[in-house]
């Protein structure tokens, strides 16, 4: 529960400076709150001071993520290896010729002629797309790195456009952001609201809302980005406590299952654009 507590003032202070120090202090707050997560757990820190400043300043994570526990960091021992340089590098070298090509093929696509709401729908789409793509592309270059030096790789998407639920695809979309939430919010204050004897249907909804909001206050400190996690935190209560087990059936028939990956489409679409003005200047930085 202290850890939950912790975590949410860390994203709070960390979203009122950002203007100021950039995304790279979000992604150094996420290691300072896992490492005392790690702390907390009983483990031993004195002896892995240099794996501690190693983890802290590794400064291809520090730019874009993606976010690895220390635990997991721990275990591992920073070593080259020259059989795995030519894999990584070809994996990077791809990756960043997509990005290039996504920051060259931008201001063409959005340059359409504004044709009403079909072309507002149209340009939140694209948007989603391409934060999709340049996340993607980046959050590859750096694993192409972690790979080529013996460290964690932690892959950041699993498909997320062939989700067929809301759920689900938040499941697949920026991983690590999830496994994090997961760690110190969602999993510590569940624990303790079933342990005052909550009702698990209320803790799973006060669990879930607390998580989407964090989730939205960690993008930007913004209404829009408040209202993004609310109406996500709606839909996946919505499928969890009442569909689930449709959408459990669903996945068994390709007809159903293609339906459902279009309704996630939809929603995501929906729920996307309550911050696409945002996610457009994102992507415009990130050409």
């Amino acid at each position: 529960m202290h850890l939950a507590f912790v975590s949410i003032i860390f994203v709070l202070t960390t979203k009122v400076i950002e203007p100021v120090l950039g995304i790279t202090i979000i992604f150094f707050s996420m290691r300072l709150v896992s490492i005392y997560q790690y702390w907390k757990s009983g483990a031993f820190l004195g002896e892995q001071f240099r794996g501690v400043l190693g983890y802290l300043f590794y400064f291809p994570q520090l730019l874009t993520g993606p976010y690895i526990a220390y635990g997991q960091w721990a275990k591992s021992r920073l070593s080259f290896d020259r059989d795995k340089l030519a894999p990584g590098v070809l994996r990077f070298i791809v990756n960043f010729n997509g990005l290039l090509f996504s920051a060259i093929l931008l201001p063409y696509i959005f340059s359409v002629e504004q044709l009403g709401l079909g072309y507002y729908l149209f340009f939140d789409y694209l948007c989603f797309l391409f934060l999709y793509a340049q996340f993607s592309f980046v959050t590859n270059m750096v694993n192409s790195v972690s790979f080529v030096l013996g460290l964690p790789v932690q892959e950041n998407f699993l498909r997320p456009l062939l989700s067929t639920s809301v759920g689900e695809f938040w499941n697949r979309w920026h991983i690590s952001l999830r496994y994090f939430l997961n760690d110190t919010i969602h999993a510590p204050l569940l624990y303790t609201l079933v342990k005052k004897r909550i009702k698990p249907k209320v803790a799973y909804s006060i669990v879930t809302i607390a998580t989407f909001l964090t989730l939205g206050i960690w993008h930007s400190f913004s209404l829009a980005y408040f209202f993004f996690g609310v109406y996500f935190a709606c839909v996946v209560l919505v499928e969890k406590l009442y569909f689930d087990h449709f959408f459990s059936r669903a996945r068994k028939s390709f007809i159903l299952k293609c339906t459902c990956i279009i309704y996630a489409q939809l929603v995501h679409l929906i729920g996307f654009s309550f911050v696409s003005d945002a996610i457009y200047s994102y992507i415009l930085i990130g050409a």
